[in-house]
Parts: structure tokens; sequence; C-alpha cells
């Protein structure tokens, strides 16, 4: 599913580290397509188990939350984590698609949990995103997953349940050298809940 709903002003930070510290950048092969390293997303889920330990530090921006104050069971936060490159699928030159990792964090729960209902969307925007500029950016691609359809993508890890996606962008071809990609979980009711952002290099064709 595509859709390109304007996001509201405020609920997608840039994340608090620098993406090409927290993973190592894919290589290339042969033919010029990047590739992904062995263990790029172990040290990726180090990196945020760090980041979550210091989430009382000033630098580590505030998500949009639902509740202040939620049910046990409900969904409270998302974690996004991204390859800091662009992805080649289809064998052609250039990219044209991306890896990230979704995790669900639920209240009374200490690790990620799967998604027992609503739906998971992944939000590509063109370029980098200014707050002041453009406060209410408009997705240049979005895919949708209810979250009967996330089993496919579901791995388990120290952090609990997370969710793999390798996404290519089809039509929707970046004009710029950098996107901007983000998580957002639509509630049954319709609630709102946003990851931080995260910028990826886009390699030209």
């Amino acid at each position: 599913m595509n859709t390109h709903s304007s996001v509201p002003a405020g609920l997608l930070p840039e994340r608090a580290f620098k993406p090409n510290r927290a993973f190592p950048c894919p290589r290339r092969d042969a033919e010029d397509r990047v590739v992904l390293i062995p263990g790029g997303w172990l040290l990726a889920e180090i990196a945020l188990v760090a980041l979550l330990l210091l989430g009382g530090c000033a630098t580590e921006p505030r998500r949009a939350r639902i509740k202040t104050s939620a049910p046990a069971g409900d969904v409270v936060e998302l974690n996004l984590l991204a390859m800091p490159v662009a992805l080649n699928l289809n064998g052609l030159r250039g990219s044209d698609g991306f890896a990230v990792k979704v995790y669900v964090s639920a209240a009374g729960s200490a690790k990620a949990v799967p998604l027992k209902s609503g739906t998971l969307e992944i939000l590509m925007f063109d370029g980098v995103l200014n707050k002041t500029s453009n406060p209410k950016p408009k997705p240049l691609h979005t895919w949708s997953f209810p979250a009967a359809e996330l089993s496919p993508f579901a791995v388990e890890s120290t952090l609990g349940t997370g969710y793999n996606f390798t996404l290519p962008w089809g039509k929707d071809v970046p004009q710029q050298n950098r996107i901007t990609v983000a998580a957002r979980y639509v509630s049954p009711k319709g609630e709102t809940l946003y990851s931080a952002a995260s910028p990826i290099t886009v390699v030209s064709h």
C-alpha cells in the first residue's frame, strides 16, 4: 500500500547517534552493487541497547507516544534501525531500496514484543527532514503491514521480537542523494505513534 499523507510537525526527531557509527558501512561487490556486511544488524542492536540504557541523557530525542500512562500490553514506543546506505536490489546500477529493522515496545514489557493489532508502516521521505523549512513533510512512499501480515518479517534477538524489512521503492525514485525513513504505528482506534527518523544515503544511477 502506498499513501502520501503528510506527517504532523515535530513527530520525527532524528536519532541521537550518527548512522555511520551505529552500523558498519555496506560494501560493494564486483558489479558495483551495495551489499550488506554480515553482523551489521548485531552491531546496530548493540547501538540501540546503548541508546535505550542512556535514555535519560539530554541528547536522546523524545518520541511521540500514544499515552503517557498506558495499560500493560499497549504499544508505547517504536525503535527503527536503518542501514546507512541504500541497497541495489534489482542488479542494475544504483540504489533501488533500503533495509530497516523495527522494534515495538509495549507497556509492562522489558523487551520488544510482537505486534498483535493495528498496522505498522514504514515511511520514506525524499531528502533529509527539516522542521524549519518543511514542518509537515509528505512521504514519498509508505509501506503498510497489518499486524496479521507481519509474521514473515519477524526475527528474535536479545532485544526481543523485531521486524526486518528490505523494501524496494519501485517507481517512487528519490531525487535527492539522501532519504529519510521512519516507522509509524496506527492503532485500531486510529491513534498514531512514530519512531525517530533515520537518514540513508542514496547511491545515484
